[in-house]
């Protein structure tokens, strides 16, 4: 399987010239360099000047969707054919195909600072699924679909005050008594036109 970058973090966002949220609590402090140096890392970056044409667009939007979802090329790859395949709009049902990940379903759950921390735990096998164990991060998620923190997982530390957890997105709801994450529905257009991706753009680059 293709490798999935492990780039410092902070570097990846000030590549991108905004912050992608990749470091929880960190990104809403003072101490984020994206704030400290907002130009892109290297030598060169406080003087770099770029001008992109629409290949390159359509990269750094592909390039943007991988670092915010954590996806390696095939990843990215096979969710492009499917919202392909799927009637409709083919950049409404891309955001949602990338949206209804197991790993972002946990992410938007409010349980996790950060989309890595999410992944992780999903790869740890600390969630059952519809009451079974799961540690596939890109397994889908479907309305009515029921998470829950494994008993054994619930002491790990893994997990904050679930008193001041509150979901991310307005398809999910998290029962902090059952440890409990629900999908009430699925994202709407209104999460594609409020959405940082450029999904139109990830399309075009693969229709080359």
């Amino acid at each position: 399987m293709a490798k999935i970058t492990t780039d410092a973090k902070c570097r990846l966002c000030r590549r991108e010239g905004e912050k992608l949220f990749l470091k929880g609590e960190k990104c809403f402090s003072a101490k984020c360099p994206v704030s400290l140096k907002p130009y892109p890392p290297g030598a060169h970056g406080k003087n770099a000047r770029f001008k992109l044409n629409a290949y390159g667009k359509q990269l750094r939007a592909k390039q943007k969707a991988k670092k915010i979802y954590y996806l390696n090329e095939s990843h990215l790859f096979n969710s492009v054919k499917r919202a392909q395949r799927t009637h409709g709009n083919n950049d409404f049902n891309l955001m949602r195909e990338l949206e209804m990940r197991l790993a972002n379903a946990v992410y938007k759950s409010g349980l996790f600072a950060s989309p890595n921390l999410a992944r992780q735990a999903v790869s740890h096998g600390h969630f059952l699924l519809n009451g079974r164990r799961v540690d596939l991060p890109n397994m889908r998620v479907t309305p009515g679909d029921v998470l829950e923190v494994r008993a054994k997982s619930r002491t790990s530390g893994l997990f904050p005050d679930l008193k001041k957890v509150t979901a991310m997105a307005e398809w999910i709801e998290f029962n902090p008594s059952s440890w409990q994450v629900r999908v009430k529905g699925s994202p709407q257009q209104e999460t594609l036109a409020a959405g940082n991706v450029d999904f139109k753009s990830i399309l075009e680059y693969y229709s080359r």
